[in-house]
């Protein structure tokens, strides 16, 4: 998150979406409860907004971007790092490619039940 990136928010009792732009960041992100205070600017042309008003916000930090999506049995993995191979021109070549980290998580968990079940049936 960044300086720039996009605000939406609501304010209780209204529907209306404002729209407007993050401008500063604390520096500092409290652990107990993962918050982080920003300061942003939105438009207020008519007054519409108060001050000390309940405001539900969200910060937009990346549009939509096209996502290909391939079937895991697809992927190559080596020193743990996943690529998956790609035909241009005829020609293969390999591509590193990234997993959404719920994903690589499911994975790991998936590999180490395995390997329990295998020593487990050597056992």
């Amino acid at each position: 998150m960044r300086a720039g990136h996009a605000v939406r928010l609501t304010v209780e009792g209204d529907a209306t979406v404002y729209h407007g732009r993050v401008v500063r960041l604390s520096p500092i992100v409290q652990e107990q409860n993962r918050t982080l205070l920003i300061e942003a600017e939105v438009p207020n042309q008519n007054a519409v907004l108060k001050p000390g008003a309940f405001a539900r916000g969200e910060i937009v930090t990346e549009g939509s971007q096209p996502v290909i999506r391939i079937p895991a049995a697809s992927l190559v993995t080596f020193a743990g790092v996943e690529k998956v191979l790609v035909v241009r021109q005829a020609r293969s070549s390999r591509c590193a490619c990234r997993r959404p980290a719920r994903q690589r998580q499911h994975r790991d968990r998936d590999r180490a039940e395995a390997g329990r079940e295998r020593r487990a049936a050597a056992g």
